[in-house]
Protein backbone atom coordinates (compact mmCIF):
# COMPACT_ATOMS: atom_id res chain seq x y z
CA UNK A 1 0.00 0.00 0.00
CA UNK A 2 1.41 3.41 -0.99
CA UNK A 3 2.05 5.74 1.91
CA UNK A 4 0.30 9.16 1.74
CA UNK A 5 2.64 12.04 1.89
CA UNK A 6 2.02 14.96 4.20
CA UNK A 7 1.05 17.08 1.23
CA UNK A 8 -1.62 14.59 0.10
CA UNK A 9 -3.06 14.35 3.60
CA UNK A 10 -3.33 18.12 3.93
CA UNK A 11 -4.95 18.45 0.56
CA UNK A 12 -7.58 15.79 1.39
CA UNK A 13 -8.41 17.49 4.67
CA UNK A 14 -8.91 20.87 2.99
CA UNK A 15 -11.23 19.38 0.37
CA UNK A 16 -13.36 17.74 3.12
CA UNK A 17 -13.68 20.96 5.06
CA UNK A 18 -14.78 22.85 1.97
CA UNK A 19 -17.48 20.26 1.25
CA UNK A 20 -18.75 20.35 4.83
CA UNK A 21 -18.97 24.13 4.75
CA UNK A 22 -20.99 24.07 1.55
CA UNK A 23 -23.48 21.60 3.04
CA UNK A 24 -23.89 23.67 6.23
CA UNK A 25 -24.58 26.88 4.29
CA UNK A 26 -27.20 25.18 2.21
CA UNK A 27 -28.90 23.65 5.26
CA UNK A 28 -28.88 27.02 7.06
CA UNK A 29 -30.46 28.69 4.03
CA UNK A 30 -33.14 26.03 3.86
CA UNK A 31 -33.82 26.42 7.58
CA UNK A 32 -34.25 30.20 7.28
CA UNK A 33 -36.63 29.80 4.33
CA UNK A 34 -39.04 27.73 6.48
CA UNK A 35 -39.05 29.89 9.60
CA UNK A 36 -42.41 31.51 10.44
CA UNK A 37 -42.73 34.87 8.71
CA UNK A 38 -39.73 34.23 6.53
CA UNK A 39 -39.63 34.27 2.72
CA UNK A 40 -40.31 30.80 1.32
CA UNK A 41 -37.60 30.55 -1.39
CA UNK A 42 -37.27 26.81 -1.40
CA UNK A 43 -39.10 26.65 -4.72
CA UNK A 44 -37.56 29.79 -6.16
CA UNK A 45 -40.77 31.86 -5.61
CA UNK A 46 -41.32 34.93 -3.54
CA UNK A 47 -44.37 33.66 -1.51
CA UNK A 48 -44.23 35.43 1.84
CA UNK A 49 -45.57 33.31 4.72
CA UNK A 50 -47.88 35.67 6.59
CA UNK A 51 -48.97 33.10 9.17
CA UNK A 52 -47.84 34.98 12.22
CA UNK A 53 -49.31 33.67 15.47
CA UNK A 54 -50.96 36.62 17.18
CA UNK A 55 -52.95 34.53 19.71
CA UNK A 56 -52.45 36.44 22.94
CA UNK A 57 -55.06 34.49 24.89
CA UNK A 58 -53.56 34.03 28.31
CA UNK A 59 -56.54 31.82 29.27
CA UNK A 60 -57.09 33.31 32.69
CA UNK A 61 -60.84 32.46 32.43
CA UNK A 62 -61.92 34.82 35.16
CA UNK A 63 -65.69 34.14 35.30
CA UNK A 64 -67.37 37.53 35.59
CA UNK A 65 -70.93 36.18 35.33
CA UNK A 66 -72.87 38.54 37.57
CA UNK A 67 -76.39 37.47 36.58
CA UNK A 68 -78.90 38.40 39.27
CA UNK A 69 -82.17 36.50 39.53
CA UNK A 70 -84.78 39.23 39.47
CA UNK A 71 -87.74 36.87 39.29
CA UNK A 72 -90.44 37.82 41.77
CA UNK A 73 -92.35 34.77 42.85
CA UNK A 74 -96.06 35.45 43.24
CA UNK A 75 -97.35 33.84 46.36
CA UNK A 76 -100.10 31.38 45.72
CA UNK A 77 -102.77 31.44 48.39
CA UNK A 78 -103.09 28.27 50.43
CA UNK A 79 -106.04 26.06 49.60
CA UNK A 80 -108.73 26.63 52.26
CA UNK A 81 -109.15 23.72 54.64
CA UNK A 82 -111.76 22.99 57.27
CA UNK A 83 -108.87 21.69 59.38
CA UNK A 84 -107.12 25.07 59.25
CA UNK A 85 -109.68 27.52 60.68
CA UNK A 86 -108.93 31.21 61.19
CA UNK A 87 -107.94 32.38 64.64
CA UNK A 88 -108.85 36.05 64.41
CA UNK A 89 -111.99 35.71 66.54
CA UNK A 90 -115.50 36.95 65.74
CA UNK A 91 -115.68 39.99 63.46
CA UNK A 92 -117.66 43.16 64.03
CA UNK A 93 -121.33 42.57 64.72
CA UNK A 94 -122.59 44.95 62.01
CA UNK A 95 -121.32 46.11 58.62
CA UNK A 96 -122.65 48.76 56.28
CA UNK A 97 -121.58 47.26 52.95
CA UNK A 98 -120.83 43.78 51.65
CA UNK A 99 -117.48 43.35 49.90
CA UNK A 100 -119.14 40.89 47.48
CA UNK A 101 -116.17 38.54 47.66
CA UNK A 102 -118.25 35.42 47.05
CA UNK A 103 -121.56 35.04 45.28
CA UNK A 104 -124.35 33.49 47.33
CA UNK A 105 -127.97 32.51 46.73
CA UNK A 106 -130.71 31.24 49.03
CA UNK A 107 -133.62 28.97 48.06
CA UNK A 108 -136.26 29.86 49.10
CA UNK A 109 -135.31 33.52 49.20
CA UNK A 110 -136.71 33.97 52.72
CA UNK A 111 -137.33 31.70 55.70
CA UNK A 112 -138.66 32.47 59.17
CA UNK A 113 -139.44 30.76 62.46
CA UNK A 114 -141.57 31.61 65.51
CA UNK A 115 -140.98 31.24 69.23
CA UNK A 116 -143.85 28.87 69.94
CA UNK A 117 -144.57 27.07 66.65
CA UNK A 118 -142.53 26.28 63.55
CA UNK A 119 -139.29 26.84 65.43
CA UNK A 120 -137.05 25.44 62.67
CA UNK A 121 -136.80 26.24 58.94
CA UNK A 122 -134.26 25.35 56.25
CA UNK A 123 -133.04 26.72 52.92
CA UNK A 124 -130.35 25.83 50.40
CA UNK A 125 -127.46 28.28 50.52
CA UNK A 126 -125.28 28.05 47.38
CA UNK A 127 -121.83 29.60 47.19
CA UNK A 128 -119.22 30.01 44.46
CA UNK A 129 -116.26 29.15 46.72
CA UNK A 130 -115.40 26.98 49.68
CA UNK A 131 -113.79 28.22 52.87
CA UNK A 132 -114.39 29.83 56.23
CA UNK A 133 -116.79 32.77 56.00
CA UNK A 134 -118.33 35.36 58.30
CA UNK A 135 -122.03 35.24 57.42
CA UNK A 136 -124.07 38.45 57.54
CA UNK A 137 -127.69 39.23 56.73
CA UNK A 138 -130.22 41.96 57.29
CA UNK A 139 -131.22 42.00 60.97
CA UNK A 140 -133.14 38.86 61.86
CA UNK A 141 -135.49 40.92 64.06
CA UNK A 142 -137.91 43.24 62.32
CA UNK A 143 -140.83 44.07 64.63
CA UNK A 144 -139.34 46.59 67.03
CA UNK A 145 -140.65 46.66 70.60
CA UNK A 146 -143.83 44.80 69.61
CA UNK A 147 -141.84 41.56 69.61
CA UNK A 148 -138.95 41.69 72.06
CA UNK A 149 -137.70 38.13 71.82
CA UNK A 150 -136.90 37.90 68.11
CA UNK A 151 -133.76 36.01 68.93
CA UNK A 152 -132.36 33.02 67.05
CA UNK A 153 -129.38 31.25 65.51
CA UNK A 154 -128.37 29.47 62.34
CA UNK A 155 -126.42 26.36 61.49
CA UNK A 156 -124.99 25.69 58.04
CA UNK A 157 -124.33 22.04 57.27
CA UNK A 158 -122.57 20.37 54.36
CA UNK A 159 -120.49 17.29 53.58
CA UNK A 160 -117.43 18.79 55.30
CA UNK A 161 -119.29 20.03 58.40
CA UNK A 162 -122.38 17.83 58.84
CA UNK A 163 -123.25 19.38 62.21
CA UNK A 164 -123.26 22.88 60.76
CA UNK A 165 -121.95 24.45 63.98
CA UNK A 166 -120.27 27.88 63.95
CA UNK A 167 -116.59 28.45 64.64
CA UNK A 168 -117.19 31.02 67.39
CA UNK A 169 -120.17 30.03 69.57
CA UNK A 170 -121.40 32.33 72.32
CA UNK A 171 -123.82 29.92 73.98
CA UNK A 172 -123.42 26.15 74.15
CA UNK A 173 -122.30 25.22 70.61
CA UNK A 174 -124.18 27.99 68.78
CA UNK A 175 -123.87 31.68 68.05
CA UNK A 176 -126.99 33.41 69.33
CA UNK A 177 -128.16 36.54 67.48
CA UNK A 178 -130.16 38.59 69.97
CA UNK A 179 -133.12 40.82 69.18
CA UNK A 180 -131.52 44.15 68.19
CA UNK A 181 -134.41 46.47 67.38
CA UNK A 182 -136.36 46.73 70.62
CA UNK A 183 -135.20 50.28 71.29
CA UNK A 184 -134.96 51.48 67.69
CA UNK A 185 -133.47 50.37 64.38
CA UNK A 186 -130.74 47.75 64.40
CA UNK A 187 -127.25 49.29 64.71
CA UNK A 188 -126.37 48.40 61.14
CA UNK A 189 -127.96 47.14 57.93
CA UNK A 190 -126.11 43.79 58.01
CA UNK A 191 -125.90 41.69 61.15
CA UNK A 192 -123.36 38.97 61.95
CA UNK A 193 -124.90 35.47 62.10
CA UNK A 194 -121.74 33.45 62.77
CA UNK A 195 -118.59 32.12 61.12
CA UNK A 196 -119.03 28.86 59.22
CA UNK A 197 -117.21 26.48 56.91
CA UNK A 198 -119.00 26.44 53.53
CA UNK A 199 -118.52 23.94 50.75
CA UNK A 200 -118.50 25.22 47.19
CA UNK A 201 -121.97 24.65 45.81
CA UNK A 202 -124.96 23.71 47.98
CA UNK A 203 -125.09 23.99 51.76
CA UNK A 204 -128.08 23.65 54.06
CA UNK A 205 -128.89 26.67 56.24
CA UNK A 206 -131.10 25.91 59.23
CA UNK A 207 -132.70 28.79 61.14
CA UNK A 208 -133.93 28.18 64.69
CA UNK A 209 -135.54 30.29 67.36
CA UNK A 210 -133.57 30.49 70.60
CA UNK A 211 -136.54 28.90 72.34
CA UNK A 212 -135.33 25.53 71.01
CA UNK A 213 -132.26 25.90 73.28
CA UNK A 214 -134.14 27.54 76.15
CA UNK A 215 -136.63 24.68 76.24
CA UNK A 216 -133.64 22.29 76.39
CA UNK A 217 -132.30 24.15 79.44
CA UNK A 218 -129.66 26.37 77.75
CA UNK A 219 -129.15 30.03 76.80
CA UNK A 220 -132.10 31.45 78.77
CA UNK A 221 -129.99 34.58 79.41
CA UNK A 222 -130.70 35.63 75.83
CA UNK A 223 -134.44 35.89 76.51
CA UNK A 224 -135.98 39.19 77.55
CA UNK A 225 -138.43 38.79 80.44
CA UNK A 226 -141.54 40.08 78.72
CA UNK A 227 -144.91 38.66 79.76
CA UNK A 228 -146.72 36.96 76.91
CA UNK A 229 -143.56 36.78 74.80
CA UNK A 230 -141.69 33.99 76.51
CA UNK A 231 -141.07 30.53 75.11
CA UNK A 232 -144.37 28.66 75.10
CA UNK A 233 -146.45 31.85 74.99
CA UNK A 234 -148.51 32.58 71.96
CA UNK A 235 -146.61 35.72 71.01
CA UNK A 236 -145.09 35.39 67.56
CA UNK A 237 -141.53 36.70 68.03
CA UNK A 238 -140.58 35.82 64.47
CA UNK A 239 -136.97 35.51 63.27
CA UNK A 240 -136.07 35.88 59.56
CA UNK A 241 -133.22 35.14 57.14
CA UNK A 242 -133.48 36.62 53.63
CA UNK A 243 -131.35 36.39 50.55
CA UNK A 244 -131.57 40.18 50.23
CA UNK A 245 -128.75 41.37 52.42
CA UNK A 246 -127.10 37.94 52.72
CA UNK A 247 -123.34 38.45 52.60
CA UNK A 248 -120.26 36.21 52.91
CA UNK A 249 -116.99 37.76 54.09
CA UNK A 250 -113.86 35.62 53.82
CA UNK A 251 -112.42 34.86 57.23
CA UNK A 252 -108.60 35.11 57.20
Amino acid sequence: MPVATPFVRAFSTAVGLLALSACSDQSFANLKSTEPGGADTSDGGEEADADTDTDTDSDTDADTDTDTDTDVDTAVPDEPSIDDPPDDGPPESYIDDCPDEVSVTLDPVEIYVLSHTTTTATAVLTTSSKGWFHVYDTAIAESGSAQQNETGFVRISNASNPGGLPLYPNCASDYIVQDSDNSGPAPGPMEYLGTFWLDEGDNTLTLQHVCNLVNAGACSEYMNDVPGQMCGDTGSNSVHVMVEGLCLVTSM
